[in-house]
């Protein structure tokens, strides 16, 4: 009979506290909050093993945070509001383990770094942290490896302040997004027996430039080579920081980073 007991009082003890971490994540009160409870799995933290995402979700609420680990007491890295889409790379104990939003803070200590212009980098060693704050103590958001292209947004002493990269995550409370389904979006209707010439297939990952006069978005390739494109700046936002194929064609070759007219763009994650 005493076992039975204690076991019960573990139980209300567990699920108290669960709830509550759910309402401290919102500030809502707890009773509020959605109890549907997700899945565990368990993925590899190797940045090559987890480029694919499971599955991709959208946030229900504003001001939903994502922080560095699965718990409330993790320190919060940055903040998303409702309708933005998250790729999830793991579950565990109701969290997901998300790839991290354009405007999460990311920072690189100078000397792991090797400029190649004004605002981009290359990686100069394998297993560089990128960490959440410019100071060694600050959690670690992901890694990069030699030759990993890096775009600098600001100078911040002995670090710089980047776009976050592909391999830098953050974790959020699984009762705080939906799962949506993968899409495959066009950019212009294909009209029937559209000829192709001249048009070329490129793949690599759309990032949002910092300077707009002639694009408003570019892509970088497996091989490091950068594409500016020419497109709806509404649409290219959608695919921001995510593997797709592009179909277009080159506009001025010849330019150090050639502008891509774009026709149709797929989501290859």
């Amino acid at each position: 009979m005493r076992l039975n007991k204690l076991s019960i009082l573990l139980f209300v003890f567990t699920q108290f506290t669960y709830h509550a971490c759910l309402a401290q994540e919102q500030g809502q009160p707890k009773e509020n909050i959605d109890t549907e409870k997700a899945k565990q799995t368990i993925a590899s933290d190797n940045p090559s093993e987890v480029e694919q995402y499971l599955f991709r979700v959208e946030v229900k609420e504003d001001n939903i945070n994502i922080r560095s680990d699965s718990t409330t007491s993790a320190e919060i890295i940055c903040k998303v509001n409702k309708n933005e889409p998250l790729d999830v790379l793991s579950e565990l104990y109701g969290w997901y383990k998300v790839k991290l939003p354009p405007n999460a803070p990311s920072f690189i200590k100078k000397e792991f770094v090797a400029l190649d212009e004004e605002k981009t980098a290359k990686v100069s060693k394998d297993s560089v942290n990128i960490r959440l704050r410019p100071d060694i103590s600050s959690p670690i958001l992901g890694k990069l490896n030699q030759d990993e292209p890096v775009n600098i947004l600001k100078d911040f002493g002995e670090w710089y302040r980047i776009e976050p990269v592909k391999n830098s995550f953050g974790w959020i409370l699984g009762n705080f997004v939906k799962k949506i389904e993968k899409k495959k979006i066009k950019l212009a209707a294909e009209k029937k027996n559209e000829t192709t010439q001249g048009q070329i297939t490129f793949e690599g990952i759309i990032k949002p430039k910092t300077v707009t006069h002639l694009a408003t978005h570019k892509l970088t390739t497996e091989d490091n080579k950068l594409y500016l494109l020419k497109s709806s700046k509404e649409n290219l936002d959608s695919f921001n920081n995510r593997k797709v194929k592009i179909i277009g064609k080159l506009v001025d070759p010849a330019r150090k980073n050639p502008i891509i007219d774009v026709e149709k763009i797929e989501d290859l994650n």
